[in-house]
């Protein structure tokens, strides 16, 4: 099935036209991605093709615009699609990344690229990142800020901020997720048992459920059901040290969150 069209608006305007005739956009009307006429990653694919075309035929009748330079918009063009790039060859390597969340990752780029938005003087590649970032908690495959940073090189901070800006910006609402999302993945970096991976899970599940540590990140308290679990199961406890090289969170918040989900023991182990 093709691809509704509307040739006649300039590609900004036009892919935005486009991302809505063919899919639902996810956001405040109150719809999700993957419902509409076509799936999200045909629509990625036939914008991001239609646009490695148009630098090639610059002076094409399917690509005049408005703008006064075709040189200003091939710029344009190619910076999302260097964008673009960083998320399918490089993030989607290095974090493990599913398809359907990368296109998730594409969709929001696109989606934030086509309304027009100036991007003089931004940093493309820490816009890209942030996208990623958001498609995560989105897909529910949460990944921590150091863990994008470590992959892509960019701040924290940079990426933090650029999240909020983009989800406000393009009408993103994450999913809620809990802590035991977490767990997994870092036991795993942790070499821990199953059994102790199992444990953990749960001390999470039950610690977000009943809104234990409620005031903590998500990764604390993941980073303190690990702690607990390993010191129920061996009756010693994994090193602090060992678990903040993974997740992230400080010795002393896991500390802390380790101490409130103690005193909730009985609450939790029921």
């Amino acid at each position: 099935m093709a691809l509704n069209e509307n040739p006649n608006q300039s590609p900004f305007n036009r892919y935005g036209w486009l991302l809505q005739q063919n899919a639902s956009i996810y956001g405040h009307r109150g719809r999700s991605i993957g419902h509409g006429n076509q799936p999200i990653t045909q629509i990625v694919d036939y914008i991001r093709d239609d646009l490695d075309l148009s630098i090639e035929s610059s002076s094409s009748r399917k690509f005049k615009t408005n703008y006064s330079s075709q040189k200003y918009l091939n710029s344009r063009i190619r910076t999302y699609l260097r964008g673009e790039k960083f998320i399918t060859e490089t993030i989607q390597d290095k974090l493990n990344l599913n398809k359907a969340t990368v296109d998730i990752a594409r969709f929001y780029f696109l989606k934030y690229w086509s309304e027009g938005r100036s991007l003089r003087g931004k940093n493309i590649l820490t816009i890209a990142t942030s996208c990623v970032y958001l498609a995560c908690y989105k897909d529910k495959v949460p990944r921590t800020l150091k863990e994008i940073s470590d992959v892509t090189g960019i701040h924290i901070n940079r990426i933090r901020k650029w999240s909020r800006n983009i989800s406000d910006d393009i009408g993103h609402k994450s999913e809620e997720v809990g802590p035991e999302l977490f767990v997994e993945r870092f036991c795993n970096h942790l070499n821990l048992p199953a059994l102790t991976t199992k444990l953990a899970y749960k001390i999470a599940s039950k610690a977000f459920e009943h809104g234990i540590s409620h005031n903590r990140t998500l990764t604390t308290i993941a980073s303190a059901a690990i702690y607990m679990a390993a010191y129920v199961r061996d009756k010693k406890s994994l090193s602090k040290s060992a678990i903040r090289l993974v997740t992230g969170s400080s010795s002393t918040s896991i500390s802390i969150c380790f101490k409130e989900l103690w005193e909730k023991k009985d609450l939790i182990f029921l």
